[in-house]
């Protein structure tokens, strides 16, 4: 019986020895296979990167994702992954996004995006071919695209950035938010682009003034339009549209007469009946004035509390009523400073402004009203004095 009791003893040691030696031998296995997972994807990851990008960051996030960020100093480019540090894999973007939300973040993009550049390059950024590339700070995400294609085609670096206040709720780990914070804004004017300022006259136009307004809104550009007053009453609703939409409206008198071919009585009324309609419609002052054919004295400019708007680039919109000569004349005769003088009432030139606005773009110009231009060139627009160019 002795002996008996002494093997079972001995069997259930034993027992209790190899299941020691067991359980850690178990972990141990399941850790060398997580290492060879992980070490698997730095591996691939690697030769994708093929030495040509340097690892900058690997850190890990709160949702145990690791975070890989490679760079590549002379072309100014990122590669970024995602690695689950749970079971080695490489994962998408998606990965750092709670269950369900990808729509609200997609939809959030898209928002921004809109808020930064024109329709033409966010439609090509949008597309299913275009590639992006997430890199994760403390307080935003910043997506680079690659391989956009836009009409006209856009050959500078696309970006966005995502302040992590816009995406509260969306993320799946712990990061900081600002108590301040600015959207990129496409209105955030940058000193090394080229500026002109776009402006239509005898309008407002019922067929072609809001439609002109879309165009400058979808590309990101504003305008000035030099209205006559004979036309604004019946046409409060597009005063209101253009205002609406951030660009400005100046006096083109009331009826369009060559000031100085009339007595300064009927100049008065000319400009005045203007004011006066105007600001009956918006409770607001003009402040700038185009005379009709550039015709003005210094006698009329001493009279009134203007600043003279006249132009440097004169399309003849009026004379050439093509829209491909159009294209190519304002394209090919541009530069930084110009005033472009155009007419809104007519269709060919509405046609042609669909056709400009996103090629200026492409090429570095950025449209705007006189009055943004000036502010940028940093010129005090004066009363009593007149203006061609804002250079």
């Amino acid at each position: 019986m002795k002996d008996k009791s002494f093997f079972i003893v001995v069997f259930f040691s034993i027992i209790i020895v190899l299941l020691l030696l067991l359980i850690p031998n178990k972990a141990y296995k399941k850790e060398m296979k997580l290492q060879n997972k992980l070490y698997s994807s730095f591996k691939k990851i690697n030769d994708e990167t093929k030495g040509r990008y340097k690892l900058i960051n690997d850190e890990k996030l709160s949702n145990d994702i690791i975070n890989l960020v490679y760079y590549n100093e002379e072309q100014d480019d990122y590669l970024t992954y995602f690695v689950d540090s749970k079971d080695g894999k490489i994962v998408g973007f998606n990965s750092l996004l709670k269950n369900n939300s990808l729509g609200t973040f997609l939809e959030k993009e898209k928002e921004l995006l809109m808020l930064k550049y024109p329709t033409f390059i966010v439609d090509g950024i949008l597309n299913e071919n275009t590639k992006k590339v997430y890199l994760v700070k403390d307080n935003e995400i910043v997506i680079y695209y690659k391989d956009v294609v836009t009409d006209p085609q856009y050959n500078e670096k696309l970006s966005l950035k995502i302040n992590n206040n816009e995406i509260k709720g969306l993320l799946n780990y712990d990061v900081i938010f600002d108590e301040e914070y600015v959207r990129e804004n496409a209105y955030d004017y940058d000193p090394s682009k080229k500026y002109i300022a776009f402006t239509f006259d005898d309008g407002p136009s019922k067929k072609n003034t809001k439609d002109i307004v879309d165009y400058l809104s979808n590309n990101k550009a504003h305008a000035t339009f030099f209205m006559l007053g004979s036309f604004m009453n019946s046409n409060q609703d597009i005063i209101k549209y253009v205002k609406d939409n951030n660009n400005e409206i100046g006096s083109h008198t009331y009826s369009h007469k060559n000031l100085k071919r009339i007595n300064m009585n009927n100049v008065k009324s000319e400009v005045e009946s203007t004011e006066e309609v105007y600001r009956l419609i918006t409770g607001e002052e003009l402040k700038l004035l185009r005379p009709p054919y550039g015709a003005i004295t210094d006698k009329i400019k001493e009279t009134f509390n203007y600043s003279y708007i006249l132009w440097n680039v004169d399309t003849e919109d009026w004379r050439y009523k093509d829209s491909d000569y159009l294209y190519n004349f304002v394209i090919n005769n541009v530069n930084d400073g110009d005033i472009i003088l155009m007419h809104d009432i007519h269709e060919t030139t509405k046609v042609a402004v669909e056709r400009i606005l996103p090629e200026l773009y492409v090429r570095g110009y950025r449209v705007v009203t006189v009055s943004e231009l000036a502010q940028i060139k940093n010129i005090n627009l004066e009363n009593h004095k007149s203006y061609r160019s804002l250079k």
